[in-house]
C-alpha cells in the first residue's frame, strides 16, 4: 500500500462517511471568493446596487472562509488527538522512510563516497543516524500541518 493510500485509510477509519464532506468543505475554503461573489451577485442584482453587491460578497466570503477554516481545524484536532495518530507518529509512519531513503541516496553520491573513504563502517552509520535525526526534525518542522486531513483527502482524488 502506498504512503498516501495508507494515510487515507487511517483518515477513513477515524471519520468514516464524513470524508466526502470534509473534501467538499476544503474545496469551498479554497474557492471561498467564488461563493461570496455569487451570493453577492444574487443579492446585488435585484437591488441594482453595486455597493450592496460588494458588501454582501465580501461579508459572505469572510463568513465562508472563517467557518470552513474553523471546521477544518476541528477535524485536524480530532484526527491528531485520536490514539496513535499524533503529528509525530503520522510523520514517522508515512514520511520518515522516504526522508531516510533520500538521505541515503545523497550519501552514496560520488563526492560523498570519496569523503567517507577513510571512515570505518560504524562511524559512517553513526554519521548517517545523526544526519537522519537532523533531517527528520527539519522536515517535521517544515511540514504544513494546517488542514492536513482535508489536504490528504483532496490529494487522493
Amino acid at each position: 500500500m502506498s504512503r498516501i493510500e495508507g494515510l487515507v485509510a487511517e483518515i477513513v477509519d477515524v471519520f468514516g462517511e464524513k470524508t466526502s464532506f470534509i473534501s467538499a468543505v476544503y474545496f469551498i475554503k479554497r474557492r471561498f471568493y467564488l461563493f461570496g461573489g455569487a451570493l453577492g451577485l444574487i443579492m446585488g442584482l435585484p437591488l441594482r446596487d453595486f455597493f450592496f453587491f460588494l458588501l454582501a460578497g465580501g461579508l459572505t466570503s469572510l463568513a465562508v472562509y472563517a467557518s470552513a477554516e474553523h471546521y477544518l481545524f476541528k477535524i485536524d484536532h480530532i484526527f491528531f488527538s485520536s490514539s496513535g495518530r499524533s503529528k509525530r507518529e503520522i510523520f514517522g509512519k508515512y514520511y520518515a522512510n522516504e526522508i531516510g531513503r533520500g538521505l541515503s541516496l545523497r550519501m552514496t553520491e560520488p563526492e560523498n563516497l570519496v569523503g567517507s573513504e577513510g571512515r570505518a563502517i560504524e562511524e559512517t552509520r553513526s554519521l548517517f543516524q545523526q544526519r537522519l535525526a537532523v533531517e527528520l526534525d527539519r522536515e517535521f518542522k517544515r511540514s504544513d500541518w494546517r488542514y492536513f486531513v482535508a489536504a490528504c483527502l483532496y490529494c487522493q482524488k
